[in-house]
């Protein structure tokens, strides 16, 4: 048997459900707004997600285009990849308005 087969055979792979947009709450510690300015003064800080730990960026932004054109957005980035965003209306869901849970990166959020 193969390297590649037996990690294939040993590995889990776990998907969480499909939810609705801004689907149940979620408890952050800071509000949208507070949130948004840390991230905006603090770039270079490392957040752990609240599931498995792993590591991640947030950064403040304007959105440039869209159904929120104009509107401040905090993104996620695992390794170099934005992972999720959340926007003022998504703060305190489990989901954003796009189905992505993003629960697991705001209530990381602890300054």
């Amino acid at each position: 048997m193969s390297a590649m087969n037996n990690f294939q055979e040993r590995s889990v792979i776990i998907k969480k459900p499909t939810r609705p947009p801004h689907f149940g709450k979620c408890e952050n510690k800071m509000s949208f707004d507070e949130a948004y300015e840390f991230i905006l003064h603090n770039t270079d800080k490392t957040f752990y997600s609240t599931g498995n730990q792993t590591p991640f960026l947030a950064r403040s932004a304007i959105c440039i285009k869209g159904s929120h054109k104009n509107k401040r957005v905090i993104r996620f980035f695992t390794k170099g990849t934005e992972k999720a965003r959340a926007y003022s209306c998504c703060w305190g869901h489990i989901t954003n308005c796009n189905r992505t849970y993003i629960d697991c990166f705001t209530a990381a959020l602890n300054f």
